[in-house]
């Protein structure tokens, strides 16, 4: 069995450990952040090259409007973005304390990791 399967099988059986009748619930949720996590990755790799698009437009750090004051704190717009997504991501994974998302901003690896059960979940190899 190639290298990418057994990883696969690894993440089911991880995700079976769960509970069964929640399985493909589990998968859809997983699934949704992914796509959440592509978008914190580009949006990771925008904040690091100083430009980049939100909703069509584009936006550099040389622009007027580029920083925000947000609870007394100077912030830049793609962090306010960074920040919207990480509430959305963590909003999906259930309250439980053996799943939680951990976030870095260096956008040359993973920006998002998603651990249930402890242990870390590829959702790479999971939806690609």
């Amino acid at each position: 069995m190639s290298t990418k399967v057994n990883k696969l099988c690894d993440i089911y059986r991880e995700l079976k450990k769960i509970d069964d009748e929640h399985f493909y619930e589990k998968l859809i949720i997983l699934q949704k952040i992914y796509r959440l996590s592509l978008k914190h990755q580009r949006f990771c790799e925008y904040s690091c090259n100083g430009k980049g698009y939100i909703k069509d437009k584009l936006i550099r750090n040389d622009d007027e409007d580029f920083i925000k004051i947000v609870d007394g704190e100077e912030t830049d717009l793609f962090d306010i973005e960074i920040d919207k997504l990480q509430g959305k991501i963590n909003k999906l994974l259930s309250n439980n304390l053996n799943e939680f998302a951990e976030y870095q901003h260096d956008p040359r690896g993973l920006t998002v990791k998603i651990y249930i059960n402890y242990s870390l979940i590829d959702l790479e190899i999971l939806f690609n």
